[in-house]
């Protein structure tokens, strides 16, 4: 797809979670969708479009034709990739979960929370949040050892990821 008018938000799915993360937004004249040609894969990202948007489909046959007659537009598509590729390693990395717990870190809670929010609202139901604090979690650290409070803070992380819903 080549966008003619608008943007797009493209989000990708973080490893070893459900939760998508923006990796960039695409403009007029930007291209999208080549890794599913590229691959013979399906779909690898979500697209939404932000506002209004036109875009051109090249069919498959055709892009490829493109690629395979036309150094430059080969060439091109492999900058564009490239540079995709530096922006969503550092967008995703923003949002890595804590290598402690594995839950969703600061930044992905805020797109987490946005995402639900928005789709509450739009439904006219609510959203629940909880607060846990470990109370203490200093004083086990100092009696115990940073291990056994790193233990603590995984199990209450397991709890509460084993006791909630995955969406």
């Amino acid at each position: 797809y080549v966008a003619l008018t608008g943007r797009v938000r493209v989000a990708g799915t973080l490893a070893d979670s459900l939760t998508d993360a923006s990796v960039t937004e695409l403009r007029q004249g930007e291209v999208f969708g080549e890794l599913g040609i590229l691959k013979e894969r399906t779909r690898t990202v979500t697209v939404v479009a932000l506002e209004r948007t036109s875009c051109l489909l090249i069919p498959d046959v055709n892009f490829l034709d493109a690629l395979h007659t036309s150094p430059e537009t080969a060439l091109g598509l492999v900058q564009v990739m490239a540079r995709r590729l530096v922006e969503a390693d550092r967008s995703l990395t923003r949002y890595a979960p804590d290598p402690l717990t594995g839950l969703p870190g600061r930044r992905a809670f805020h797109e987490l929370y946005k995402r639900v929010s928005a789709g509450a609202r739009r439904r006219k139901s609510s959203v629940l949040l909880i607060a846990v604090d470990i109370v203490h979690l200093k004083g086990i650290n100092d009696r115990y050892g940073y291990n056994v409070g790193d233990e603590v803070l995984r199990t209450v992380a397991d709890i509460l990821v084993g006791s909630s819903r995955d969406t």
